[in-house]
């Protein structure tokens, strides 16, 4: 517009003019909101929880695995001095 300053052109974009821009403005609002702030959030805390039960259960594994090595090393010293 002639007359107006960069920054006042902006701006006048921007001006809600009757209530079905409005409408459109909160639905925008809440729409990014939602997907870029919430999901995200909500996803990574999932992931996180999912990460630190997967953790837990290799650990599990793992002092299985390494008792069942233990109550066998005694077995296999008896059949290597056998040979």
């Amino acid at each position: 517009m002639p007359g107006q300053s960069p920054g006042e052109q902006f701006f006048s974009y921007y001006t809600v003019q009757d209530r079905d821009s409005w409408l459109l403005l909160q639905f925008n609002y809440w729409i990014q909101a939602f997907f870029f702030k919430l999901v995200p959030c909500i996803l990574l805390t999932a992931l996180t929880v999912m990460l630190i039960v997967a953790m837990h259960q290799a650990n599990v594994r793992r002092m299985k695995l390494k008792s069942q090595v233990q109550t066998k090393s005694p077995q296999l010293k008896q059949m290597s001095d056998e040979r």
